[in-house]
């Protein structure tokens, strides 16, 4: 309970905390081979900092932070405001949510993950400034597994059932692995695929627990157990393709939502190569912005646009909305690159390059997590310097409301209640900086 008791204290009493911060937009990458965490990374050329677990720079092995390690066959990273980063190991060793010390890398299990309501893994996101959403698996059970959709809450350590085979009608997930919000009342997941006839991609209502298949992502149908009335079907049944455009035949390693345009990345097999594919939310109907995918079980191919990275891009990975119009993503099996992909000009670019620092051994950490530092409120360190209520941080917030905010400084909609430079962002910056509640 001390975890929750001190995320608690920096959440929603707003103390000017001793822990670390990072300025909003920096990037935070994690390598499921070594359970490494680097960042914050901000820009092309580095540096990429260790925040915990394995130093890859080094011949001789070192770490950062105590903990158990975070080695997995998927690790997923979760960036919140203010001084709070979260991961999600998927084995069997160490499944569970752990949070991050950003000052230490000290990696801590959180109260009441490490049971089988959480196994196996997949990506999360946060829900509000107290509760993250997080996928888990029955992932050995293969086709009989009964994917769920978790609350997590931060301040109490509780963790409820959102939807699964338990609680929402629809047809049973498979092995969830990608996760976006697609509105106030809904997110959307989509399968890995590994092993699987059919990938599908749902919307899930965060009220009732149903689930919707929006689209199907592979060029064959599946069969799933389906819940109706809250009783689980006796067996599993064909669930008929939807939508029409252009599929992949293996894994579906990301999803994102820029301001209600759905996006997917998945890849194809001999040889392996990636795609990233639009996906109409109401329709189901796909369409390839760029790679190469399969229509009608021919290839074709949409070339990135004017002035993009030259890449072997095989397996595009934890896409993450950056702005309206683009996302960011990583590829599991490398080059070792964040890229960012316009969807409206369809340029990839790279902006930063995380294969520079690492030593001969350590060539293929495989990067399947990434986060962007939100937008934080009610911080004492309002430039993000690391160091909490000083000179400099008033000098800033005044500096911001007077319309000359810093790159790192946080905005002057200080309280987040959605007005800027308000009578109320000044107050609560003063009780912040006095120790008080925001």
């Amino acid at each position: 309970m001390q975890l929750v008791a001190t995320l608690s204290m920096c959440v929603f009493a707003s103390s000017v905390c001793a822990q670390a911060t990072f300025a909003p937009g920096a990037l935070i990458v994690g390598s499921r081979s070594f359970g490494t965490v680097l960042g914050p990374i901000h820009g092309p050329a580095g540096p990429n900092p260790l925040l915990s677990g394995q130093d890859l720079t080094s011949d001789m092995p070192t770490t950062r932070g105590t903990g158990i390690d975070l080695v997995s066959d998927h690790l997923s990273l979760l960036a919140m405001p203010g001084p709070l980063m979260f991961a999600r190991p998927s084995r069997a060793t160490n499944w569970g949510l752990y949070s991050i010390d950003l000052t230490t890398g000290n990696r801590t299990l959180l109260e009441g993950t490490n049971v089988a309501l959480w196994s196996s893994g997949g990506d999360m996101i946060a829900e509000d400034a107290d509760t993250i959403l997080a996928l888990a698996d029955d992932w050995n059970a293969g086709n009989a597994g009964k994917g769920r959709l978790l609350r997590y809450t931060i301040s109490t350590g509780e963790t409820t059932l959102v939807s699964g085979a338990a609680r929402g009608d629809g047809v049973v997930m498979y092995r969830p692995r990608s996760l976006a919000r697609l509105d106030d009342t809904h997110v959307v997941v989509c399968e890995f695929g590994l092993g699987l006839n059919q990938v599908y991609l749902y919307s899930v209502d965060l009220v009732t627990g149903d689930r919707a298949v929006i689209s199907t992502l592979k060029p064959t149908d599946g069969a799933r157990f389906t819940v109706t009335g809250g009783v689980v079907s006796a067996a599993r049944t064909t669930i008929p393709s939807r939508g029409t455009g252009p599929v992949v035949d293996t894994q579906i390693r990301g999803l994102a939502v820029l301001n209600g345009r759905l996006i997917v990345s998945g890849s194809l097999s001999a040889p392996y190569v990636g795609a990233i594919i639009e996906v109409d939310p109401l329709s189901g109907n796909r369409t390839l912005l760029g790679g190469t995918a399969l229509e009608g079980g021919v290839r074709v191919t949409v070339p990135f646009g004017p002035g993009s990275t030259s890449v072997l891009f095989d397996a595009p990975t934890a896409l993450q909305a950056r702005t309206d119009h683009s996302l960011i993503m990583t590829a599991t099996f490398g080059p070792n690159f964040v890229w960012e992909f316009d969807v409206n000009t369809r340029t990839l670019t790279t902006i930063a390059d995380l294969g520079v620092q690492l030593a001969t051994p350590f060539q293929n950490p495989q990067f399947t997590g990434l986060a962007i530092v939100p937008q934080s409120f009610c911080s004492g360190d309002f430039n993000h310097d690391g160091d909490s209520g000083t000179d400099q941080d008033i000098e800033a917030f005044f500096a911001c409301l007077a319309g000359n905010c810093c790159p790192t400084c946080d905005t002057s909609d200080f309280n987040g209640d959605g007005d800027s430079g308000t009578d109320g962002d000044i107050e609560a910056f003063f009780r912040v900086l006095a120790g008080s509640p925001c």
